[in-house]
């Protein structure tokens, strides 16, 4: 017989994790985007693309911020890379990456001044959820 204490366990774990910002991860065209406002987007750059706006729409490109190294020992360091959310060429030719954006954390402003310093010739936009999917 299971006690009060076991059955109170298996109930809650089965209730879902939540995300550390609350974002609610969407599955949809074989793609999981990391919130809804990043699945609405996505749908606005595929209406682009019908539209002929733009073109070679990437789902999450990663890109190299900083290639792999040796540090003083001469042990290899891991490169850095992010994951963006969206990279298209425009009408003109531009290639953009962009990223929907909640919340800015430290470690997100510094791979962006790592991305503007490295990828001079690309255009980078943020995009804010809120503009997107309007909280409550």
């Amino acid at each position: 017989m299971a006690t009060k204490r076991n059955r109170a366990y298996k109930h809650a774990s089965r209730i879902p994790a939540r995300s550390k910002y609350r974002a609610i991860k969407v599955k949809y065209d074989g793609h999981t985007f990391d919130s809804k406002a990043e699945y609405y987007y996505y749908l606005q750059l595929k209406d682009r693309v019908a539209r002929h706006e733009i073109t070679d729409l990437e789902v999450h490109p990663v890109v190299t911020l900083q290639d792999r190294a040796k540090d003083f020992a001469g042990r290899n360091v891991a490169p850095i890379t992010w994951k963006l959310d969206f990279a298209y060429y425009d009408r003109t030719g531009k290639h953009w990456y962009e990223d929907v954006k909640g919340v800015k954390t430290q470690a997100y402003l510094l791979k962006v001044k790592m991305f503007l310093a490295r990828f001079t010739s690309v255009c980078y936009a943020e995009i804010p959820a809120a503009t997107l999917y309007p909280r409550r």
